[in-house]
C-alpha cells in the first residue's frame, strides 16, 4: 500500500499544476484539466457601477465542456525491485515509459452582461462556441509535454453584423521534483481580429508542511493550497477577462473585460467521479473597454464589486498519469 501511494501521488499531484497553467489562457480553473469529463460553470458578477460615467456594469456568464478521448499510447516498464524502494531512484531513472494521450473539447457558453453607458442597449447577450484538440506526453523522467490548439466564436448573440473566428494555442513542459514539487513553462499564442499577442508563462507548485502548498503561475495567478481528506480549499488572486464582438452603435467591436481579482474556493469531493467547487471573491480592479478592428478603443473603469462562482465536474475514465500508475503497480506485483 505504501508503494501504490508513493507511486501514485507525483502522476496525480502534476494534474494540479497542469489545470492551473491553463487557466490564464483559458480563464477558467478546472479540476483535472487533461480528463475526459462533463464540467459545468456558473459565474455571477454583482452590479456595481461605472467610475468615470452614468449606468451600471453587471455580468452572468454560464458554460458547458465536454472533454473526451481521441487515441492514448501506453507502454511502462520497470528498472526497480520494489522490495528496496527509493522514491529519488524511481523519480530519476526506474521505468521506461511510452505514454501519450490526445483528446478533445467542446465549449457552449452564454454571457448576458449589463453596460449601462450603452443607452441604445444596456443588456448584451453574448454566445461562445469553441472546439479545441489538447495533447500530453510523458517520458522516462516524468517530464510532461502539453499542448492545447482551439478555434472559437465569440460574437454577441443578436442583432449579428458578422463573425470573426479566434485561435489559441498552448505547448509547455511540466517537470516533476518531488511528491508535490514542480515547475512548468512554455508559451501560449493568441489571434484575435488580426492581433496576435503571445503569452509566455512559468509556473510552480511548492510544498509548505504536509498539507499545504504555494503555487504560482506567471504572470497570470497565485494561490495557497490546503489539502483535507475529500476538500481542497485555495486563497490567492489572478487575472481574469474575456472579449467578444459586439454590435456598438451600428458598428462592430470587441468588448473587453479586463481585471484583476481575489478569491477564496472549496473544491469537494462528492463521489469517485463528481466534484463541486464553490468560489467567492473580489474584483479590486476592473475595466471595460471597446475597440474595433483597427485597435481603437475606449476605456471605461468599474468600481471594485464581488462575484460568485459555481461550478461541478462529473468525471469519466482514468488520467493519463493514473493509468500509467496502475500499468506500473501491475507490473511490479507480478
Amino acid at each position: 500500500m505504501r508503494v501504490k501511494k508513493i507511486i501514485a501521488l507525483p502522476f496525480l499531484g502534476t494534474i494540479f499544476c497542469v489545470k492551473l497553467l491553463a487557466q490564464p489562457f483559458d480563464l477558467e480553473q478546472v479540476e483535472q484539466a487533461y480528463r475526459p469529463r462533463l464540467k459545468l460553470d456558473n459565474r455571477y458578477i454583482f452590479k456595481t457601477s461605472f467610475s468615470d460615467t452614468t449606468g451600471n456594469f453587471s455580468d452572468v456568464y454560464s458554460n458547458a465542456v465536454f472533454t473526451f478521448p481521441i487515441k492514448t499510447k501506453l507502454n511502462a516498464d520497470l528498472n526497480f525491485n520494489p522490495d528496496n524502494f527509493s522514491l529519488k531512484n524511481f523519480l530519476n531513472n526506474p521505468v521506461k515509459i511510452k505514454a501519450s494521450q490526445t483528446l478533445g473539447s467542446i465549449r457552449f457558453g452564454y454571457r448576458q452582461t449589463e453596460l449601462g453607458f450603452d443607452t441604445l442597449l444596456s443588456k448584451k447577450n453574448f454566445y461562445n462556441i469553441s472546439a479545441n484538440v489538447m495533447g500530453i506526453k510523458l517520458d522516462q523522467k516524468f517530464r510532461i509535454l502539453f499542448y492545447n490548439f482551439g478555434i472559437n466564436v465569440y460574437e454577441q448573440a443578436k442583432p449579428q453584423p458578422s463573425f470573426y473566428p479566434r485561435i489559441n494555442a498552448l505547448i509547455g513542459r511540466v517537470h516533476v521534483k518531488g511528491l508535490v514539487k514542480k515547475y512548468y513553462y512554455g508559451l501560449g499564442l493568441v489571434y484575435s481580429d488580426g492581433l496576435w499577442i503571445p503569452l509566455p508563462f512559468f509556473g510552480g507548485s511548492l510544498p509548505i508542511g504536509k498539507n499545504y502548498s504555494f503555487n504560482f503561475t506567471l504572470p497570470a495567478a497565485v494561490n495557497f493550497q490546503c489539502k483535507l481528506n475529500k476538500s481542497n480549499l485555495q486563497v490567492g488572486a489572478s487575472a481574469d477577462g474575456f472579449r467578444s464582438g459586439t454590435e456598438i452603435q451600428g458598428l462592430r467591436s470587441n468588448l473587453n473585460h479586463s481585471a484583476g481579482q481575489v478569491f477564496f474556493m472549496l473544491r469537494h469531493k462528492l463521489s469517485n467521479t463528481a466534484w463541486v467547487r464553490l468560489e467567492a471573491g473580489y474584483y479590486f480592479y476592473s475595466n471595460i473597454s471597446i475597440s474595433n478592428t483597427f485597435f481603437n478603443s475606449k476605456t471605461y473603469k468599474v468600481q471594485p464589486g464581488p462575484y460568485v462562482n459555481i461550478g461541478l465536474n462529473v468525471l469519466f475514465g482514468q488520467t493519463l498519469f493514473e493509468k500509467v500508475a496502475h500499468k506500473i503497480l501491475d507490473k511490479a506485483s507480478n
